[in-house]
């Protein structure tokens, strides 16, 4: 088990390195081409095994030049997408057309304007309680708890008593 663990350490390192560095090209390249891009999305990975932090942010946008970028801890899996220009606000005479995007997520491809949170909303309670846990997802399923609420305004998450004074 000891011998386990330096592994599972230097996998944690790799992994978050290269979400680090993946963002990092994407930033790049996002800002190299800014005539085209309106904002920045972040996209967590639609699963139970998502953390509170991306689930928060999954679905917000943020201007290329600023706002916060994954990874955003140890063995994060979000990642950061263009929202693209309007075709009405392009400097171009050619027609752009963009497809409609696909999301992958641990119950099937979905839209790819699908948020975590609507995501989750369309599980069923057993994968509700397991990506957020009994208590909130009870609350989740009762409207007084929303994904954006599993974070603070630094973006850290936060615990179920912090979630209740927050609410109330």
């Amino acid at each position: 088990l000891i011998a386990k663990a330096p592994t599972k350490y230097a996998n944690t390192i790799v992994r978050t390195s290269v979400n680090h560095v993946s963002a990092s090209a994407r930033q790049a390249t996002f800002e190299e081409n800014a005539e085209f891009i309106e904002s920045i999305e972040i996209l967590a990975t639609l699963d139970t095994r998502t953390s509170d932090i991306c689930k928060g942010y999954d679905g917000q946008t943020f201007p290329i030049d600023s706002g916060p970028r994954p990874p955003f801890h140890p063995n994060c899996r979000s990642t950061i997408i263009p929202v693209v220009k309007p075709f009405t606000k392009l400097k171009t005479k050619e027609q752009v057309r963009v497809p409609e995007t696909k999301r992958a997520s641990m119950t099937g491809e979905v839209s790819g304007k699908t948020s975590y949170g609507s995501w989750l909303k369309k599980q069923s309670a057993a994968i509700q309680d397991e990506a957020l846990g009994p208590t909130r997802g009870a609350m989740f399923r009762e409207g007084k708890l929303n994904v954006t609420d599993l974070k603070d305004k630094f973006g850290d998450a936060l615990a179920l008593p912090a979630i209740y004074k927050r609410l109330n």
